[in-house]
């Protein structure tokens, strides 16, 4: 589809530029709005005809589906068509007693010592109810392919859609060490290192004197809370401040979901006067007649560190 969507958002942008461009131009001079023209305008500049700009829209509106998330939403389902790639794992997955949890990745391991169970299930005899499944697991961009599968019954839930979206909070939660693998070295749990009991005691005072962290632990942390906060608050009235001119904006997904920091891409400052400045003064300094590998053949004194020299047999005068 890339090709056609691009071919026609090519002929609409072109079109859409000179309309603007004349109805700016009719305002300014405050002329009547004469159609023809425009048209005619469309087709000497942008070299289409009506015609071609009606056709490239209904191939845009064919293309570019007019619910938000729907280009996520096929990227899930296209997931959803490797469930027979994962299938013969799930069991040894969800039994391995190699897993285990931190309070964070326990949700997401009960889900998936269940997936063996769901694997051999026959959903076309029993479907999977809304009921049987975690559905805090299910977020924002996996509901539609889990919930809304027309080829299954009403209120019937995707079973291999369900699984695929196991499987990425698994993915995420290792990568986290909210579920970690014993033994291992990559995916160890971090805090299986960490000192406890009588061996931390012994240590206790002198590492948290390096650290500068003599305070008690709960006015250290609430130190830290108030410090963040205070940061959040004087980033949101920055941003209410610059309005529309902000480069930097926080995004909520439409139908809810996690809101994240969209920051658009900055312009390089430039180089300063001083710098240039200062890059012009350090290669005057240079000498002129010093080779540039520092050798013995050319610099004074005893230098080893370079044997072979490619500089000119006589140093340059």
């Amino acid at each position: 589809m890339l090709p056609r969507l691009e071919r026609a958002s090519k002929l609409v942008a072109k079109a859409g530029r000179v309309l603007v461009d004349q109805l700016d131009l009719v305002d300014q001079e405050g002329a009547d709005l004469d159609v023809a023209a425009m048209w005619t305008a469309v087709a000497e500049i942008a070299g289409a005809s009506k015609e071609q700009v009606r056709a490239a829209l209904e191939v845009v509106e064919e293309l570019v589906p007019e619910e938000d998330g729907a280009a996520e939403a096929a990227m899930r389902t296209a997931l959803v068509e490797k469930y027979n790639t994962v299938r013969p794992f799930l069991r040894l997955l969800g039994e391995s007693k190699a897993l285990a949890a931190a309070p964070g990745g326990r949700r997401v391991l009960a889900a998936v010592r269940r997936l063996p169970e769901l694997s051999r299930r026959q959903v076309s005899k029993k479907p999977l109810l809304p009921k049987e499944i975690d559905a805090a697991l299910v977020t924002v961009s996996w509901k539609r392919t889990v919930y809304a599968n027309h080829d299954l019954p009403q209120g019937a839930v995707d079973r291999d859609a369900y699984v695929v979206c196991v499987l990425e909070h698994l993915m995420r939660a290792l990568t986290v060490r909210d579920v970690f693998a014993s033994p291992s070295l990559r995916w160890a749990d971090p805090r299986a290192h960490l000192l406890a009991g009588p061996q931390w005691e012994a240590i206790a005072e002198d590492v948290l004197a390096s650290l500068s962290l003599t305070d008690p632990v709960q006015e250290h942390l609430n130190d830290k809370v108030t410090a963040l906060d205070a940061a959040w608050k004087q980033m949101a009235a920055r941003l209410e401040e610059a309005g529309e001119d902000a480069l930097v904006s926080v995004v909520t997904p439409a139908g809810g979901g996690r809101a994240r920091l969209s920051v658009e891409k900055l312009g390089a400052l430039g180089e300063s006067e001083s710098l240039a400045w200062l890059r012009a003064a350090c290669q005057a300094m240079r000498p002129a007649s010093t080779c540039p590998s520092f050798c013995w053949r050319c610099t004074p004194g005893p230098v080893s560190w370079t044997p072979m020299c490619t500089w000119p047999t006589s140093p340059p005068a």
